[in-house]
């Protein structure tokens, strides 16, 4: 039985390289923004000296390395140097 659903392709969803790009920077712009906001108002909070404040910085710091590795993922996919190993899988799915 048909739906009449059109089936979805992988281009469909593919932006070009200067849009991801700019979303890359808003990104890391924003995340480094609320990195920095963060440690004071959490030491004008009920968090202050607690636990909780410890992980609440270790998530926004493995949130910051997060988006730092998925710039460089996308500037290593983009512009691969020469020696790059392009049989790596993260590399594989975005030449595909």
């Amino acid at each position: 039985m048909s739906f009449g659903l059109i089936p979805v392709t992988r281009a469909q969803y593919r932006y070009n390289d200067r849009y991801v790009r700019q979303v890359l920077q808003r990104l890391e712009t924003r995340t480094d923004r609320f990195s920095n906001l963060l440690p004071d108002a959490l030491d004008r909070s009920r968090l202050d000296g607690t636990d909780r404040e410890n992980d609440v910085n270790n998530m926004v710091t493995a949130c910051e390395s997060a988006t730092d590795r998925l710039k460089d993922r996308f500037s290593l996919a983009v512009w691969p140097s020469a020696g790059t190993n392009l049989e790596h899988p993260v590399l594989k799915e975005f030449f595909e």
